[in-house]
């Protein structure tokens, strides 16, 4: 199921960076959905390091999202307050797996990578 999700993040960051705002978000939105739909597996290496990539892809887009010039400015806010709430799952995700031992060598730089995503989304005066 992680496969297929991570492919409509996939086409939903595409659309996102070709400046298709609804397809995207239609598109991102199933994805969540369908991430939704599937159990946290904590034990699980594999499955938490998919749950972390989803999250972070997903949040990639929305910051496309959030940089795009066909949008208002009250709507690239909100999707730029989506990436860095989604962002921050992914992070808490990655340090938790981390803390527990089971981040892969694969993923050993994901925390410092969203943790770098998320400062570039930082509001002004923060």
């Amino acid at each position: 199921r992680f496969h297929a999700i991570l492919a409509r993040v996939g086409i939903g960051e595409m659309q996102a960076r070709l400046g298709e705002h609804a397809a995207a978000v239609a598109e991102l939105s199933r994805a969540m959905v369908l991430m939704n739909d599937v159990a946290p597996d904590p034990a699980s290496g594999t499955r938490s390091s998919l749950r972390g990539q989803v999250f972070m892809r997903v949040a990639a887009g929305h910051a496309a999202l959030g940089d795009s010039g066909n949008l208002g400015s009250a709507e690239r806010g909100e999707h730029r307050r989506t990436a860095r709430e989604l962002y921050q799952r992914s992070l808490e995700t990655w340090v938790d797996m981390r803390k527990r031992g089971i981040l892969t060598a694969e993923d050993r730089t994901k925390p410092e990578e969203v943790a770098h995503a998320l400062e570039q989304l930082k509001e002004p005066n923060n």
